[in-house]
């Protein structure tokens, strides 16, 4: 069942998002189109208002984008990697390769024209690429990250949770030739993954050695204080002291 809810939601926010692309693009293309529309043209860009266009273009991107985004990333538990930035940047670039062929290919070589196909088209396709460039680099971070903390899961469950075990299982893997050698300086993928790997558990290490130490040392505060106010006496004081401190 997994299985199938997981390529289930993998298709469906794949298709609802080239779905929307496509009437994003279409839709430009009428949109151009209608300004050669002659009397008697019966094709749909000529039959349909200028205004049916434009929302249509807005529903896609404001309202069936943003769901297929979350349909795909619903796919795996906790959310992976959405498809939004990425699937608007191609309906950016789409509006625009279809805003320069409608106009191109109609009339070339009329003012109104070129235009339109070099004024509108050209910085709505470059803005529409970076969209795309910037949901690709989203992905992918997204897609590592996720990875990294899996890994992290599993050394930490292999070790029962310890976090000098773990630390130690990762720092072995890299020393018996769990990463793949270096050349010319530069880290594997894998080495990469290690590295950050080490570095989240002994974070982790840190923490939990930090707040053992403030509860010890708060306990030991306390016992100060019942010596101070007489609630302990001197030989009581000594006694509990002594028992914090062994258990560190």
């Amino acid at each position: 069942m997994p299985a199938v809810r997981y390529w289930f939601r993998s298709l469906l926010g794949i298709v609802l998002a080239a779905a929307a692309v496509t009437v994003v693009a279409w839709c430009t293309w009428a949109l151009t189109r209608v300004s050669l529309c002659t009397p008697g043209d019966e094709t749909l860009a000529c039959e349909v208002r200028a205004e049916g266009f434009a929302i249509a273009i807005a529903v896609s991107i404001f309202v069936v984008i943003p769901l297929a985004s979350g349909i795909f990333a619903g796919r795996t538990k906790p959310r992976s990697s959405h498809l939004g930035l990425l699937a608007i940047g191609l309906a950016i670039v789409s509006a625009g390769g279809a805003a320069l062929w409608s106009a191109l290919g109609e009339a070339p070589g009329t003012s109104t024209t070129e235009a339109i196909g070099y004024g509108v088209a050209a910085p709505t396709i470059a803005i529409g690429a970076f969209f795309v460039l910037a949901g690709l680099a989203t992905m992918a971070s997204r897609t590592t990250g996720a990875q990294v903390r899996a890994q992290s899961n599993a050394v930490l469950a292999a070790n029962g949770g310890d976090l000098s075990r773990s630390m130690a299982a990762v720092r072995a893997a890299k020393q018996s030739g769990g990463a793949a050698p270096r050349t010319g300086g530069s880290s594997t993928p894998k080495e990469i993954q290690l590295g950050t790997l080490a570095a989240q558990l002994s974070q982790m290490a840190n923490a939990k050695e930090r707040t053992g130490g403030d509860a010890i040392a708060a306990r030991l505060r306390q016992l100060d204080d019942l010596r101070a106010s007489g609630l302990l006496s001197v030989e009581e004081h000594a006694r509990k002291r002594r028992e914090v401190l062994d258990q560190i």
